[in-house]
């Protein structure tokens, strides 16, 4: 098949898309181990939190409406409003709904953005993404900001009322 040049580009089979090849392949490897490859991991805390929700979520009936309908473009609202008073509350940031992008992953994130910033422009310019280290997907350092956490050991932050996402 034909593409253009930026599906030529994007379809290019890359480092990371060989490493996922081999963690999918792992994971349907009767007693494999899986001893990297980054997020998500599995922590029972949050396993346990999810299936909690999930049961309440089912048993309320409130499930079908969060697995069966899309959300708007930007997201659901009632989590990015959630999110929205948790950051305020939490951190102190001055952040409203309509700051916070969500997306599926950092990948994602970091595409969106970069061709949001970076590349020709309406005037004939182009701009460009410079960094002070050339990004890797595994022990990825990019120097540019610092990171803060707001998941303290043991505890829990709920950014929605039960039973509401």
């Amino acid at each position: 098949m034909t593409f253009s040049l930026f599906g030529d580009k994007f379809t290019r089979h890359s480092g990371i898309t060989r490493l996922m090849e081999d963690l999918n392949d792992g994971l349907r490897t009767p007693g494999a181990i899986m001893l990297g490859g980054g997020n998500p991991a599995h922590i029972p805390a949050m396993q346990d939190y999810f299936q909690t929700l999930l049961t309440d979520m089912v048993e309320s009936g409130k499930a079908a409406d969060a697995l069966c309908n899309y959300d708007g473009p930007q997201g659901k609202t009632a989590l990015l409003n959630a999110l929205a008073v948790l950051l305020r509350e939490t951190l102190g940031w001055d952040i409203e709904p309509q700051n916070i992008a969500l997306t599926n992953g950092s990948q994602s994130a970091f595409f969106y953005l970069f061709n949001l910033f970076a590349g020709r422009r309406a005037d004939g310019s182009t701009k460009k993404v410079l960094f002070p280290l050339a990004p890797e997907y595994i022990a990825m350092q990019i120097p540019v900001w610092k990171t803060t956490s707001s998941f303290r050991r043991g505890r829990i932050l709920n950014c929605c009322r039960k039973g509401q996402f």
